[in-house]
Order: C-alpha cells, then structure tokens, then sequence
C-alpha cells in the first residue's frame, strides 16, 4: 500500500478513521459471551479489540461472583472497579475495603487482590483496566496467586475504616460518600449553557490547561454552574478538585462519574477524546458523528476520540443514569499535550425535547479542531 514509511505516517491519519468506522461502537447486555476463569466464576468481556472495539488501549469486563464464594487472587496492572449489584468486600495488599453496589474501588499497579462476595444474592462488578496499553508498553503482566473459590472460612483481614490504604490512597468509595457536583464536570465556566451555540468553544479549564501538568489545579469556582447533565455524582476524577479531596492517585484509568438526563431531556453536545458509557439504569440514545445509537440498561456505549462529536438522548418518562470512564492516557497526557490541534469542544445546547434540533446537526469542523467527521 505504501512506498516507504514517510508515505505510511501520511497515511496514518485517514487508515485510523477507516478503522474507527468498521469498529464497533455499542455493546448490550444480552449480547456479552460470559466465560469461567481461575479468577472469575462468570465474567464477559465488554469492550476490547478481542470483540472489534478500536480502543486506547484499555478494557472494560462484566463479572459475577456466587453468593457464599471469592474471585481467585491475583496481580496486574491499574484497575477501576465499579459494583453494580451486591455486597462483598475486596482485599487489597492484605487489607479489607467492604462495598455494595454503587462503590468504586481502584486496584494500584501491581496490588495483590481478591473479591469476596458477602451477602445472599449475585455480586456483579464492571473491571476497567489497560493490559493492551501495558502490554505494548512492555508492561503487560497478569500472575495468578489463587483461584476462585467458596468461603468456608473467616476473611482474614485487618479492615479499613476510610476506605484509604496505608499511604493514604483512595482504594474504595461508597456511592453516598462521593459527592453530588455543583458544577459541570464538562464545561465548569458560568452562564448560560442552555442555548445551543452555532461555532464550538473551547471546554473550560478542567478539560484541558490543567490535566496533569505543572502542577496546575483548577480555578473555576466550586459551585460554577454548568449545563452538559442534568446532575452528576462525582467518583474518581484525579485531575479535579474533587477527586483529589478524596485521595484518588489513580493514573491509567479513571471511573470519572456517573450521570444522567431527566425524562423527556438531553445533554448538550460536545467533542472530546475517549471514553466509555456504561448505562447503569434506563435508556435512551447518542448522536455519534450523526449516528443513533440506542442503549438501555446493561448497555456500554463506547466514544473513540480524539474529537468524536456526540450528543445524548432521553427519549422516555423515567430518569437515566450512566457512568463515565475515560483512560488515563487522556487525561493525563493527550488532552493536555495536544489541545492545540484536539482541544475538547463544547457546543451547548442542554434541554428539553429527545430529537436532534435541525441546527444541531452536522457541525463538522477542520484545521486547529481536527476532522470531527
């Protein structure tokens, strides 16, 4: 296909949008192959390029543990943990951190780990890790200490009372413990995000300037007020204010928060880099690039980046909520280091009604905002 490898770098560009397009873009509950492991009694893969996902390198699993058993123990790399139904506990490094459903727990690099589910009914946990970026990175390294297996005896394990381990690291959170936002955590900066704007803008501060250099923190006031949700439950978020009053030192991944629209309601329209939907309750539909995608519940709709334009619906009479996760690789060096050429791009438009208005489509944009399709 190519002469010479300068000819291939030329190419790079338009052979990565051919990939995005054939990639796939949404994935349903019914629809996950569940499988038996020496770490999990039933656990699918979601979103990787196992299952035609083009991601950055991460990816994200469904797996359940039995009432009155324990995942197997094992080492990797970094690992968001997000519990959707059950109650259990994990132990972590030899010490315990109890969850139910709504948690959110952070294995660091190279922890010792296992699972235990401690109630009557199914656990279930969504695992957000990075083994493709590791294992191109050299880095990619999974050892199993123990297999899965029932609990006949006592957890043996000192507890922790804040969910901090002993470096002071956030390893877990209750869902009530993470704080409902005051400000957007898309577009922080004041007025009024309701009305939809004919050009893009630039996002505010916490979604470019300040991720992950310098020491940069974000100086939008807390209680800005912001129009991409209609509400949102922050959880790890290192990079923001938030995050970092509850110790968050997560670095390759982030469950950055959950979210959701009103009935009858949709969020404003927006480009940015990658990240995951995974839809906790409810059901609806994104615009991607001009594309519906339906989801409902169970479902996990994947954004590709680097500029991916989209939009969420709606379109029925009860509530939605979904949970957002994004790779560290964003936040933490290609947003900010390419916000020249990619920067996140807010276009407002915020309200009521679960059709697309005829002067929000298309949109497309070039030069210093890149191709957005």
């Amino acid at each position: 296909k190519y002469k010479n490898f300068y000819e291939r770098w030329l190419g790079m560009w338009d052979d990565s949008q051919e990939e995005k397009k054939k990639a796939r873009a949404v994935i349903h509950d019914e629809e996950l192959e569940w499988v038996e492991t020496a770490q999990d009694w039933r656990i699918a893969l979601m979103a990787g390029p196992e299952n035609g996902f083009r991601t950055w390198g991460t990816e994200i699993t469904m797996a359940d543990i039995p009432a009155g058993s324990h995942t197997g123990q094992h080492e990797h790399g970094e690992e968001g943990i997000y519990v959707v139904e059950g109650e259990g506990c994990s132990v972590v490094n030899g010490v315990r951190y109890d969850w139910k459903e709504g948690s959110v727990l952070w294995m660091p690099f190279g922890s010792q780990h296992q699972h235990f589910n401690t109630g009557d009914g199914n656990a279930r946990y969504l695992s957000f890790t990075a083994l493709n970026l590791e294992h191109f990175a050299g880095l990619g390294r999974v050892d199993q200490w123990q297999e899965k297996g029932y609990t006949d005896t006592p957890i043996d394990a000192e507890a922790s009372s804040t969910g901090l381990d002993k470096m002071g690291r956030r390893i877990a959170v209750f869902k009530d413990d993470s704080p409902i936002l005051t400000s957007d955590p898309e577009d922080r900066r004041a007025g009024d995000r309701d009305k939809f704007l004919d050009a893009p803008v630039e996002g505010g501060e916490a979604q470019n300037a300040n991720y992950g250099f310098s020491g940069l923190t974000n100086t939008a006031p807390a209680g800005t007020s912001g129009g991409h949700r209609d509400w949102s439950r922050a959880y790890m978020r290192k990079y923001s204010r938030e995050g970092a009053e509850l110790n968050w030192k997560n670095m390759e991944i982030e469950i950055s928060n959950s979210m959701g629209d009103d009935p009858g309601r949709h969020g404003g329209k927006h480009a940015h880099m990658e990240a995951y939907l995974y839809i906790i309750d409810g059901s609806g539909y994104t615009v991607v690039e001009g594309e519906k995608i339906p989801w409902k519940k169970g479902s996990l709709v994947h954004v590709q980046g680097p500029q991916t334009q989209h939009q969420h619906f709606n379109d029925t009479d009860q509530p939605n909520a979904q949970l957002r996760l994004a790779p560290g690789l964003r936040f933490g060096f290609f947003q900010p280091v390419a916000r020249e050429r990619f920067p996140y791009l807010v276009w407002g438009g915020r309200g009521d009604g679960t059709e697309q208005p005829e002067e929000m489509k298309g949109g497309g944009y070039r030069g210093n905002f890149g191709t957005g399709g």
